[in-house]
């Protein structure tokens, strides 16, 4: 019975600790926004601390047919010498209102647990699985308020070590939930209806975690999603970025993929916080510059100090010799003093820089649709390039028509 709805808003939420990404050898620029750490607490209080990093699988799916009513989530979870952290559960009801204003009616990260904001009991006690631990069942119970507006859940990994998951089951006052769009068993090529790792990515190289489909472990069938914290030795050496790299980007104009769905070869990292903050989703014509569809990234919580980067990794050695011209289209939310930054970055084999731009003598706050662009002169030994759009601290952006030209 595996089942699971379709991915429209990528929310773990804010855990009772947050922390410091480790940083990666991108560059020293980056390495030094990293180094502000806090913690942030479910209504938003801040200290000078840092907590662990985590791997995740995340999903969502409208409140229709739940409100008013008790869930109760499982999963099987057999562990590997997990290590200063757990594998567990996970469960989000947001409240009434948009984005960043909705109340959070109920949580539970399987240690942290909050109902209507005030910690519920077992808050603080960890109820997930330590160690190595055969195949055993976890569930979770909260309630869905009347006023929710949303549900996300999934499950994650914090510490080192390895975990699996099999055989989901989600029920609302005993009846159990299906979706024939998702697959809560895991026997699908892919993670069918979860966003995993960082941004969708299969290798979350900022938190060092790698998550996806294992064919060889499994609890019932022959599959089970596997989270395995990969530790700061294999990140070092692949320099942050994915191998192999891509040698075209993806996806460029926005038109793949259905609205309110995320697009189609984008990634978008967290930067400081240990859960995603932010989402990146198709959006319809009526909020674009002249096309059938474009994206917005927003931010889902309150956070004036974090970042995010809607970004694509491209090996670039084709292009040696020659200049970018980066362009696109962006508009920002000036009610949220939001602001938003084209960035390009190459990189050489070696992890070293040999070009960054990020607009940040002249970064983009106006509301109004304008086009801009970066001129990025590519070095004849640069192997990898980063290029996409940043959104810092809280509010929206909007992006539409990115294009790029090589020039001799």
């Amino acid at each position: 019975m595996k089942r699971v709805t379709p991915v429209l808003l990528l929310a773990l939420t804010a855990f009772a600790q947050t922390g410091k990404q480790p940083a990666t050898n991108h560059d020293a620029a980056t390495s030094q926004q990293d180094t502000t750490d806090f913690v942030r607490d479910l209504r938003g209080a801040r200290a000078q601390q840092s907590g662990p990093a985590f791997g995740f699988a995340s999903n969502t799916f409208a409140v229709t047919g739940a409100a008013g009513k008790t869930v109760r989530f499982s999963a099987w979870i057999k562990t590997e010498n997990v290590r200063d952290g757990y594998a567990g559960l996970w469960w989000r009801v947001d409240g009434p209102g948009e984005g960043i204003d909705r109340p959070q009616l109920a949580f539970d990260n399987s240690q942290w647990r909050f109902i209507d904001g005030k910690p519920d009991t077992g808050n603080g006690i960890v109820r997930g699985a330590t160690g190595t631990t055969p195949w055993t069942l976890y569930e979770l119970e909260l309630p869905v308020g009347t006023t929710a507006s949303s549900i996300n859940f999934g499950v994650l990994l914090t510490g080192t070590g390895t975990a699996w998951v099999d055989a989901m089951k989600v029920e609302f006052d005993g009846e159990p939930y299906s979706n024939p769009q998702a697959d809560f068993d895991f026997e699908s090529p892919k993670t069918k209806g979860f966003i995993v790792g960082c941004g969708g990515t299969t290798i979350c190289t900022g938190y060092n975690y790698k998550v996806g489909i294992d064919n060889t472990v499994s609890y019932s069938g022959h599959q089970s999603l596997k989270m395995q914290f990969v530790g700061d030795e294999a990140a070092q050496k692949s320099c942050g970025w994915p191998e192999p790299l891509k040698t075209n980007p993806e996806n460029l104009n926005f038109a793949d993929g259905a609205v309110g769905t995320a697009p189609k070869g984008w990634l978008v990292p967290q930067r400081f916080s240990q859960v995603p903050i932010y989402e990146a989703i198709n959006v319809p014509a009526e909020q674009c510059h002249g096309s059938q569809q474009c994206v917005t990234v927003h931010s889902l919580q309150r956070d004036p100090t974090s970042l995010t980067f809607l970004y694509q990794d491209v090996d670039v050695t084709q292009h040696r010799g020659q200049t970018l011209i980066y362009r696109a289209f962006v508009r920002v939310d000036p009610g949220q003093k939001s602001v938003a930054r084209l960035l390009v970055r190459l990189h050489r084999k070696d992890c070293s820089t040999a070009f960054r731009d990020d607009m940040g003598d002249h970064p983009i706050t106006s509301g109004d649709w304008a086009v801009y662009k970066i001129r990025a002169p590519i070095a004849k030994d640069a192997y990898h390039m980063e290029f996409g759009v940043q959104l810092i601290g809280q509010g929206a952006a909007w992006i539409d028509q990115s294009s790029m030209e090589y020039y001799p």
